[in-house]
């Protein structure tokens, strides 16, 4: 059954970027077209766990059969297809984030029954963007010390960095498809270095 006061709050959050995009194509656009691509990802859930796995571990296999996804033990690595991905964050840390279509805070909650396990819902603390191009990597190397190269930051890694002097965490969809996560405080700053930067490639925002 469909929670109908979920998606009318779902309706009342408003981007920290409200009126701030302006969908159009900025910079130096040449004959190959945009170099780069840029759009908020709007609204998305975002749910941090963070837990001493070994003693909850039947807690947490609980919830990826649920979710139907595998939590990465590994560092740096995230997890998922279009929909639903899971970052890993930190040592017992991740990130649990999909488009919002559904309660997906209460779906966590009622998997882990609290079992010393902190779960924080973010949704309305983080600002995501989705930066993709063919210059993306390049774009990444102006505002970060990080190794974007394909053999140091491939699909499915993910890392917490400075970009444009603002903590970042930034997940690797595909070789040229990045979502970045900034604080929701910041995403106004974050918005326009990331547009500065972006017009020496050609951007176009959608």
């Amino acid at each position: 059954m469909v929670n109908e006061d979920f998606f009318e709050n779902s309706r009342r959050r408003r981007s920290a970027l409200n009126r701030s995009i302006i969908p159009g194509r900025y910079g130096n656009i040449t004959f190959k077209g945009p170099g780069v691509f840029l759009t908020e990802r709007h609204p998305i859930s975002i749910i941090q766990i963070e837990t001493i796995k070994e003693k909850n571990l039947s807690a947490l296999n609980n919830l990826s059969k649920c979710l139907e996804i595998v939590f990465s033990e590994e560092p740096n690595l995230s997890n998922g297809d279009k929909g639903l991905r899971i970052l890993w964050t930190g040592p017992g840390r991740w990130l649990i984030v999909e488009p919002e279509t559904r309660d997906l805070f209460k779906t966590v909650v009622n998997e882990l029954e609290r079992r010393s396990v902190a779960i924080t819902d973010l949704s309305h603390g983080r600002t995501s963007l989705r930066l993709s191009g063919q210059d993306s990597r390049e774009l990444l190397m102006k505002g970060s010390g990080l190794d974007w190269h394909l053999n140091a930051f491939t699909q499915n890694n993910c890392a917490q960095t400075k970009l444009f002097n603002l903590s970042a965490l930034i997940d690797c969809r595909d070789y040229d498809t990045f979502d970045l996560y900034i604080a929701r405080g910041f995403a106004l700053d974050f918005w326009q270095s990331l547009n500065e930067a972006a017009e020496e490639f050609g951007c176009e925002v959608y």
